[in-house]
């Protein structure tokens, strides 16, 4: 899980919750003055997931100030003495909730950012990363070594001025989608991955080349239509041992140089 993966989930959980909780408190117990102050707790939520330490103690001060001005009419009616541990409660379930909020999520943030950079997966096309799919093809190497076990390697190549182009959110979704759908077109036997920034790959285990080209045909098409023309993508086929000295090329035979969790 990545933290935009743990922001989504949050927010709408968290924000369901409040939500529910506004809408109980405005129609059941008929009171706008709560449930105005219930609904600031979304600009709590907001701010921790997005801007850590500081959103919350911003955000805990704001809806404060809010919750302040909004009791007034509450102030004129039951008078100060009445009102004031309400209010004293409100504020400080407030700063409690966005200052405890904004230390977990600033936490819950380096810790997955720190595995993200250890793991295995690619954030962005949550597929193998360039290391470790290296490391499966290696390893396949060896089985040919041992058992003339063939194998097919598909190469999907994005133009990287497409890539330099693109913002970061554009890139990401675009990467996904595309790494979705050739994972989901392959084997259970097959894997995928990132050979670099521009190509995700496929390696087809047991497969001669002219299985991997029919192969490759398939998700090449599918990705022009995520991509939305053919001029920015291209495609190629390699099998081993027929390319031996491609294959070996793009990914080095080193088969002790990366561990299984790289």
């Amino acid at each position: 899980m990545t933290y935009d993966d743990f922001k989504r989930l949050v927010l709408l959980f968290g924000g369901g919750i409040i939500l529910t909780t506004t809408v109980l408190v405005a129609t059941v117990y008929k009171n706008p003055e709560e449930a105005v102050g219930q609904l600031l707790f979304i600009v709590i939520l907001l701010s921790i997931v997005y801007y850590g330490r500081r959103g919350g103690w911003l955000s805990a001060i704001i809806t404060s100030l809010v919750y302040s001005i909004v009791i007034i009419p509450v102030f004129m009616e039951n008078g100060v003495i009445n009102t004031l541990p309400l209010l004293t409660l409100r504020i400080l379930i407030y700063f409690v909730t966005a200052i405890m909020g904004g230390e977990i999520c600033v936490r819950i943030r380096h810790m997955l950012t720190a595995l993200e950079g250890r793991g295995i997966t690619d954030a962005e096309t949550r597929l193998y990363k360039p290391a470790h799919f290296a490391y499966m093809i290696n390893s396949q190497i060896q089985m040919y070594e041992r058992y003339e076990s063939i194998f097919s390697l598909i190469n999907i190549k994005i133009e990287q001025r497409v890539l330099d182009n693109m913002n970061h959110d554009k890139k990401k979704r675009l990467l996904r989608k595309l790494g979705a759908t050739v994972r989901q077109d392959l084997r259970m036997t097959d894997e995928a991955g990132r050979l670099d920034n521009h190509t995700i790959s496929a390696l087809l285990p047991h497969t001669p080349k002219d299985g991997g080209e029919a192969c490759a045909r398939r998700l090449f098409a599918k990705a022009c239509r995520i991509m939305g023309n053919e001029e920015d993508l291209k495609y190629e086929v390699v099998a081993y041992p027929d390319d031996k000295a491609k294959v070996e090329e793009l990914v080095g035979k080193h088969p002790e140089s990366v561990p299984a969790g790289a």
